[in-house]
Formats: structure tokens, sequence, C-alpha cells
């Protein structure tokens, strides 16, 4: 039987990661060293109830 994995470009997986604002910015750091970012902003969903929660 064949396992199935979930890569972050998964949308489930993409959603949990990126709700949690220390994961967010630990990742726009590594894709966008350059930035230098310093902080995220959380914004609500704007398509609530497409995805289910985990």
């Amino acid at each position: 039987m064949a396992q199935e994995y979930f890569d972050f470009t998964n949308n489930l997986i993409f959603r949990w990661v990126m709700e949690h604002e220390g994961n967010c910015l630990a990742i726009l750091r590594a894709i966008l060293p350059e930035l230098k970012i310093t902080a995220v902003k959380r914004r609500e969903n704007e398509h609530p109830g497409q995805l289910p929660d985990l």
C-alpha cells in the first residue's frame, strides 16, 4: 500500500503552518531574507468555511 505524503504545498498543511505566527515569520524570513522581516500581522480568513479546521 502506498504511503500518502502531505507537503507544504498541500492546502491543509500550508494553512495549518501559516496560522501560527512564529511559523509564518520563520518561513517568510527563510524565503525572503533580504527583506529582514521582523513581524507578521494576522488577517482573518477572507473565505471562511472553505477549508476544515485541523
